[in-house]
């Protein structure tokens, strides 16, 4: 399934005409027609932009495979509960903190030693 003929199936999905995606992407009909008909292509931001309206991956939206998730699917898990929050509070995972804190330190020290030796040279 190439890029137009998913953006088709997912403008047609949605129920939308091509004035309507043109509204929201801020492009004109004429633009999504020529996408469809494969006469153009979007660019790369554009193509973002496509797939974060349709919630679906670039590499879903522009690979030849029939991988593009029914929106259905997609809704479902954007509908599904998020995990809960975390208690305010709660302490961080001591797995994480201590490398990011060791690193930073390091990163620190070098940055203080290399400033002490431009100084006195």
């Amino acid at each position: 399934m190439t890029f137009s003929e998913k953006l088709l199936y997912l403008r047609n999905s949605k129920g939308m005409t091509q004035s309507e995606l043109g509204r929201v992407l801020s492009v004109t009909p004429q633009a999504i027609s020529k996408w469809e008909n494969a006469l153009s292509e979007p660019d790369l931001y554009m193509v973002k932009r496509i797939a974060a309206f349709f919630g679906i991956t670039l590499d879903s939206l522009l690979s030849d495979e029939v991988s593009v998730l029914p929106l259905s699917a997609v809704e479902a898990a954007i509908e599904a509960p998020a995990a809960p929050a975390k208690k305010k509070g709660a302490r961080c995972d001591k797995r994480v903190v201590i490398p990011v804190a060791l690193a930073t330190l390091c990163f620190l020290l070098s940055a203080a030693v290399a400033f002490i030796f431009i100084i006195l040279l």
